[in-house]
């Protein structure tokens, strides 16, 4: 699936890719979205491995992927050729 070089969704990927979680707060203060769940259900449909977990004492959903799924990686690589 290809993505817009600068959009929200392969910005987020990118910020997933290099190792970093985010949530709906971080995803509205780095990328101006508000719409995160949604992003994240296009990359999951699209392939991509992301992993949903909850911090102690917080109701909000984390998201961060797998640095060594090399399904990843090469749906990435495939994605910036």
């Amino acid at each position: 699936m290809k993505h817009r070089k600068n959009s929200k969704t392969t910005r987020i990927l990118k910020h997933l890719l290099e190792g970093n979680s985010i949530n709906s707060v971080d995803a509205f203060e780095k990328f101006n979205t508000t719409r995160l769940s949604s992003v994240i259900k296009h990359l999951r449909d699209a392939g991509y491995d992301i992993e949903t977990y909850y911090k102690a004492n917080s109701i909000l959903g984390n998201y961060r992927m797998d640095n060594y799924n090399n399904d990843n990686n090469k749906l990435w690589r495939d994605y910036t050729k």
